[in-house]
């Protein structure tokens, strides 16, 4: 590139990106669609060579695993937490506040915590154990406020239906 032509890049960088930018945006769908193809018809000209080299890449992919199961572990749980609105930090931080404890039933944990968010507002809200997540799951679902379930679920505890149908009868009333 001449001097010239360096001196007008600088002067023109922002409208020279944005016609490159412009030019690529109309051309990507075209150039994916004939990268598709030409994969395509690669894999049908030599079908042999390429599960061979799958093979080969699936192998490396196990062995990589298996040298780095920490490393890939711990960058699946920070994405995750990072869907769910935590921070490393927090995550430690509740942990300890917890006392290593479920929020929920306050057994210690066995296995790593879940991590309990709001799913209207995405804050965090603790850590549960797997048992306490999947109730809290459910009772969100059914749609009764959690302190109305509580109460239903004591009332069915302390006398199930069969129990007040043996009452009625005792009674005389058919129910």
């Amino acid at each position: 590139m001449s001097g010239y032509d360096k001196q007008y890049y600088e002067r023109n960088k922002v409208k020279i990106l944005e016609k490159q930018r412009e030019y690529n945006k109309g051309r990507r769908a075209q150039r994916r669609a004939v990268q598709q193809a030409y994969r395509l018809a690669v894999k049908e000209q030599n079908p042999e060579k390429n599960a061979a080299e799958r093979e080969r890449w699936n192998a490396w992919k196990r062995d990589w695993y298996q040298r780095n199961k920490e490393k890939h572990a711990a960058k699946g749980r920070a994405r995750q937490l990072r869907m769910y609105g935590f921070t490393a930090s927090l995550f430690e931080a509740l942990l300890k506040f917890q006392t290593g404890a479920c929020a929920i039933c306050r057994r210690p944990f066995t296995s790593v915590p879940h991590a309990d968010h709001c799913h209207d507002t995405k804050t965090p809200r603790g850590l549960l154990c797997g048992p306490c997540n999947t109730v809290e799951g459910i009772i969100r679902s059914i749609g009764l406020p959690p302190r109305e379930f509580a109460t239903r679920l004591s009332d069915y505890l302390s006398c199930p239906p069969v129990r007040a149908r043996e009452r009625l009868a005792e009674f005389n009333i058919r129910a």
